[in-house]
């Protein structure tokens, strides 16, 4: 049999119920605006990273930061989740060439300003902006001050271009503002989204750098007598580039392309030291110090020995030096024989009879730069009529009467190459060089070449071809582009 004692729900009881149901579905809608209202603001936000990624990569493409309309063709969805447009505030002045502006300054125009509250009493700021992208958050309203005080901007919607000394306010989040007056005028809890990117870190994240000299501050050495080339070598900042044209040392020069070039002469000298100026088309410029090491030629007596003299016939000999920087300066000391005079470079005069003998004579020579060299010589004076068949350091004959054994040949020409015959080996001859040519079989002839690597002969010189030439019997011959002469 059913009970018939079974009851339902009494009204106070349902109308617990009600009220439980009814508090659970309004924490439950409240619950799904606040993170329906949080995905709208991870969006917008997403938004404007994404906005700001695509503004890097223009930069990275173009090397130029994008204008306004720009902005809005490379920008994929230029509005945010409440489908307001966003907000592009841009450093006009670096807008034509990768961050780096016209008038040599790293835009400093565009600043944000962190304000912590209402009257941005207290604040963050940050300089050198390049460029800014803005969203007005969930309530519609843009409350930083994008345009700024309103003097050096142009406004375009809401695109903002900056084109003077401008600090854009931002807020932190929960301020009560509202500082742009162009949409809507509502104090109100401040919410925008806004991320910028500062000029480095454009240029960091892109490639993109400011204009610099790539050289190093020492460059390889110029030798003396020996041409030189050398290209400077610079990057950043906007091309072309040009060079300030500068005279480093006589005859070697820096050309607006950055060339080094030319001939170094003879110098005191060490290192060549001097400031290079390159400017990009933009006006923007960078200067570098640099450094040329200086390989000298070094100071040497190339007279190889005296000719010998003979008692009663007239005697000359001239020593000749080689390297260093001229004028030089010659000294000699030692046993001068009777009837000669031994100063300077020069031996001359006629020996006295009874000067028969052996003297040893010092010569020493100075350049400009206080370089020495010094090398000793034996002067041989032989009885009147005695002839020149044998020789003291391969000396020759006097007085017209003997020839040398050894001959000293001297390019006083342009730089050759030469190859001694029998020998496989090419050899530099260049100015002021020499070489000795000797009575016999070896090393008694040598080829002379015009090109490097003994290329194209110019000139075979044999010893029987010198003796008519060393009329002063000094045993030297001067070789100049293909012509012998006595010195």
């Amino acid at each position: 049999m059913r009970s018939m004692n079974k009851k339902g729900f009494t009204l106070v009881e349902l109308a617990i119920v009600m009220v439980i149901i009814g508090i659970l579905l309004g924490m439950g809608l409240g619950m799904l605006g606040i993170l329906t209202k949080r995905a709208k603001y991870k969006e917008s936000e997403e938004a404007v990273n994404a906005a700001v990624e695509a503004v890097l990569g223009y930069v990275q493409e173009y090397r130029k930061l994008p204008n306004c309309d720009t902005f809005k063709s490379i920008v994929r969805k230029p509005y945010d989740s409440f489908n307001k447009p966003l907000w592009y505030i841009v450093n006009k002045d670096l807008e034509d060439c990768c961050g780096v502006s016209s008038n040599g300054t790293i835009g400093k125009y565009l600043s944000i300003r962190i304000c912590k509250d209402s009257t941005c009493g207290n604040y963050d700021e940050i300089t050198g902006v390049a460029f800014m992208v803005l969203s007005g958050g969930s309530n519609y309203n843009v409350q930083a001050d994008v345009d700024g005080d309103g003097s050096h901007v142009s406004v375009n919607g809401t695109c903002v271009e900056v084109n003077g000394a401008t600090t854009v306010k931002v807020y932190s989040p929960g301020v009560q503002v509202d500082a742009y007056a162009g949409d809507m005028n509502r104090v109100e809890e401040y919410d925008d989204i806004a991320k910028w990117v500062t000029i480095p870190e454009m240029q960091s994240s892109t490639g993109c750098q400011p204009l610099h000299i790539t050289s190093p501050s020492v460059l390889p050495p110029a030798k003396e007598g020996q041409s030189y080339y050398y290209q400077l070598t610079s990057e950043g900042g906007c091309t072309p580039y040009t060079w300030e044209t500068l005279d480093i040392a006589p005859d070697i020069t820096l050309d607006e392309n950055g060339t080094i070039s030319g001939t170094l002469n003879a110098t005191c000298e060490d290192v060549l030291e001097f400031d290079a100026t390159v400017t990009d088309s933009k006006g923007n410029n960078a200067t570098g110090h640099f450094k040329i090491p200086v390989e000298h030629q070094p100071l040497e007596i190339i007279t190889q020995f005296l000719p010998y003299g003979y008692v009663g016939s007239p005697y000359s000999a001239t020593i000749h030096a080689s390297g260093g920087v001229e004028p030089y300066n010659f000294t000699m000391t030692g046993d001068c024989p009777s009837g000669l005079t031994c100063s300077g470079d020069t031996i001359s005069g006629t020996p006295d009879n009874g000067t028969e003998g052996t003297y040893l004579i010092k010569v020493t020579v100075s350049d400009q730069c206080a370089n020495t060299a010094t090398r000793e010589y034996s002067l041989v004076i032989n009885p009147a009529g005695v002839g020149g068949n044998t020789t003291n350091n391969g000396g020759g004959g006097g007085g017209g009467n003997g020839y040398c054994l050894r001959y000293t040949l001297v390019n006083k020409g342009g730089n050759r190459t030469l190859q001694y015959a029998f020998s496989s080996s090419c050899e530099e001859f260049d100015k002021n060089d020499y070489v000795i040519i000797s009575f016999g079989i070896l090393r008694n002839c040598v080829d002379i070449y015009t090109g490097n690597n003994c290329q194209h002969l110019e000139k075979t010189v044999c010893y029987h071809n010198l003796i008519g030439v060393d009329g002063n019997n000094d045993c030297e011959v001067w070789y100049e582009n293909g012509d012998l002469k006595d010195n």
